[in-house]
């Protein structure tokens, strides 16, 4: 396996984001895609693969979310960078409404 194709070790961080999309995605119906700009992040446990994506939109998937999923919400969440060195998504869990907006 070359460094293009290493994944990502397993990692996982705590943000705080405001969602720019949220959509259904349309091959399962449990999943939604969503985009959003980081606005803040600590590691907790392994790598940290979010801290250099602060400010900027990227892009991510949940299953099932039980916070409702507006543009423009705020939200806290973990979250796994999910890919390679080049390109890759987040997987949030644990969404909820954050208290304080950014």
């Amino acid at each position: 396996m070359t460094l293009a194709n290493t994944p990502a070790a397993p990692n996982l961080s705590r943000i705080k984001a405001r969602i720019e999309s949220a959509h259904p995605a349309k091959a399962f119906a449990d999943k939604w895609e969503l985009s959003l700009v980081i606005t803040q992040t600590v590691s907790l446990d392994g790598p940290d693969f979010v801290s250099r994506y602060l400010g900027s939109v990227v892009d991510g998937f949940t299953f099932n979310p039980t916070a409702q999923l507006d543009t423009g919400t705020v939200i806290d969440a973990e979250a796994s960078y999910i890919g390679g060195p080049h390109s890759g998504l987040f997987h949030l869990s644990s969404i909820t409404i954050s208290s304080f907006a950014t």
